[in-house]
């Protein structure tokens, strides 16, 4: 398989568009140039779909990594819309989340 893999991502769900419209798309590219493969993924927003957070990578046949296509805002950065709570109201803030 190749090492080096390029892409192009149409997500139809991230964070942000679940309080939104659930029409409503959000288009997230990559790959700029245009060159090598096209990977397109598609969500689609479910009773059981509260907030995800998400993490899309690539591996082998064998299941050895070759390399991370996506991940969340927040988990990359460790800030959380809903990352503490002070009198009762959720806020920004960071979070610690060791599983993620």
């Amino acid at each position: 398989m190749m090492k080096t893999v390029t892409f192009i991502f149409l997500i139809i769900a991230k964070l942000s568009i679940f309080a939104q419209n659930k029409n409503d798309r959000i288009l997230l590219s990559t790959n700029n140039q245009g060159k090598g493969q096209k990977i397109q993924i598609s969500f689609t927003k479910g009773k059981q779909f509260n907030h995800p957070l998400l993490a899309i990578w690539l591996t082998t046949t064998d299941g050895k990594y070759i390399q991370t296509l996506y991940v969340s805002q927040s988990i990359a950065k460790g800030i959380y819309e809903h990352g503490k709570s002070e009198q009762g109201k959720w806020f920004p803030g960071e979070h610690r989340r060791p599983a993620a």
